[in-house]
């Protein structure tokens, strides 16, 4: 569909470049509007496309929570790393921050 549209697009655009007349500036805009609405057709798509994608890994989930509801209603993850992160959290912090590893007793 968008590459119809910009076919459409292409020829309203000649069309008005060489007529210039206000049926032509009128199909112009009309095309445009159309561009607007394929915009937001496709971010529909895609987020549809995303949420199908994200059940299919997850099945788990099975219902994604509104605009609005409560968190901790939901089961949302706790913002506290795991304990088999902690390890790896210093590690990281050790890296960024230049200290050698074997400082921390951690290899």
């Amino acid at each position: 569909m968008p590459l119809v549209l910009i076919g459409l697009g292409v020829v309203v655009l000649g069309s008005y470049y060489a007529r210039g007349n206000t049926a032509s500036l009128r199909a112009l805009q009309i095309v445009m509007g159309l561009f607007v609405l394929s915009g937001f057709a496709g971010m529909l798509a895609h987020f549809n496309g995303s949420m199908e994608y994200q059940l299919e890994l997850n099945p788990d989930m099975k219902h994604v929570g509104a605009v609005g509801e409560d968190p901790a209603r939901q089961g949302a993850p706790s913002a506290r790393p795991r304990d088999d992160d902690a390890n790896g959290a210093a590690r990281a912090r050790l890296c960024v921050h230049g200290y050698p590893l074997q400082r921390e007793g951690i290899t």
